[in-house]
């Protein structure tokens, strides 16, 4: 007995639909999940593994909330293995599903090369330098004198209460303007003692500091300028 036709007509209307139905849940089954643009997996660096891989896969979970972290180089080395083993092997991480085709290629393909921290031919940028720490600068003021001049090359001797500052004590402006020995003369540094031992030729044994602390010719001019220009 045949079927009316409408009837058939509904029949082989659904029989395309779910057999192209198939069709496309075996293509989208079968077709590998293509996600990086990414020529060479044989030489690739950490920073391309991190920024394709663990940043959008791993660190969510293995970030600084504690257990396996796999922010910094260092991390994913010493857990190189275990990285080898749940996600490239077992495929069991990362937890809401295994990677794509192509990220498994790229990050095998990594290890298998050593798992280096710089791709081949990447000069690696060095660390920024430290600055050296500024000189201060010398002023003609007694604050200033005192930190950069007394303090490391004079106070050793010529303190208030030593032999030397009994006569030339150089740790407080009081004590230098009421030493006995004239040590400043303000406005006259040429009258003035101290001026006088610092401006000795080097090879005069009177001449101060004592020769393994000679000061230099900013230093003694800085001393002079501060004496003429009133002791500030």
């Amino acid at each position: 007995m045949s079927l009316p036709k409408s009837i058939l007509f509904i029949f082989l209307f659904f029989l395309s639909a779910m057999s192209l139905s198939a069709c496309r849940f075996f293509y989208e089954e079968k077709a590998p999940k293509i996600v990086l643009n990414i020529t060479d997996f044989t030489n690739t660096s950490y920073a391309i593994v991190k920024e394709k891989i663990f940043e959008p896969h791993c660190t969510e979970c293995h970030g600084n909330k504690g257990g396996v972290n796999l922010e910094t180089y260092a991390n994913v080395k010493l857990n190189l293995n275990d990285i080898a083993r749940t996600t490239v092997e077992q495929k069991t991480m990362p937890k809401n599903g295994a990677l794509a085709k192509d990220e498994i290629t790229l990050l095998s393909e990594w290890i298998k090369a050593g798992a280096p921290e710089f791709a081949k031919g990447e000069i690696p940028t060095p660390p920024p330098s430290t600055p050296p720490p500024e000189t201060p600068k010398l002023e003609a003021t007694y604050a200033s004198i005192r930190e950069n001049i007394f303090v490391p090359r004079c106070l050793k001797c010529h303190t208030a209460g030593s032999r030397a500052g009994k006569h030339y004590p150089l740790d407080t402006l009081e004590g230098i303007l009421n030493s006995p020995e004239e040590t400043v003369v303000p406005g006259d540094a040429l009258s003035s003692s101290l001026y006088q031992v610092i401006a000795l030729p080097d090879d005069d044994d009177d001449r101060m500091p004592p020769s393994g602390a000679r000061l230099t010719e900013e230093e003694i001019s800085t001393i002079k300028k501060w004496i003429d220009d009133g002791v500030n």
